[in-house]
């Protein structure tokens, strides 16, 4: 029983994915002065998150990052729902005309990593290849 509860939560979890997934594809470039995402992962968009601020527009970002505690409580686990330390920073940070504002490793109440991750878009270094996903 507990197997099919856990498989009826990873398709509805899955579904849920690709309908973020789908609504973020549909979105123009430099639409957004601030972009949100909470214990949401799906490394294929970011380049497009990237894309989808205004200048001067920001970027927070909260969710788990592979590290001890979150290895202990076990979930969520593999690499395609976890960030490695920096990652974020790499995929919006100064080369893409990123200023990281805040980029730190912070525990959960239950013990797990969480990035605590913001970047403003700076108005004077937006390149056109920015702009493409």
């Amino acid at each position: 029983r507990e197997a099919a509860t856990r498989e009826v939560g990873t398709a509805a979890a899955a579904a849920a994915a690709a309908e973020v997934t789908a609504s973020i594809c549909s979105v123009r470039a430099m639409q957004y002065d601030l972009i949100l995402c909470v214990r949401f992962l799906e490394r294929s968009l970011l380049p497009q998150l990237r894309c989808m601020l205004r200048p001067g527009g920001c970027i927070l970002y909260c969710t788990f990052v592979d590290g001890p505690g979150l290895r202990a409580f076990g979930r969520p686990s593999g690499h395609e729902h976890v960030l490695q330390p920096g990652e974020l920073a790499a995929v919006f940070g100064p080369q893409h005309g990123f200023q990281v504002l805040r980029d730190e490793v912070v525990l959960s109440a239950d013990g797990r990593e969480l990035s605590w991750f913001v970047a403003q878009l700076c108005c004077s270094s937006l390149h056109n290849d920015d702009l493409r996903y």
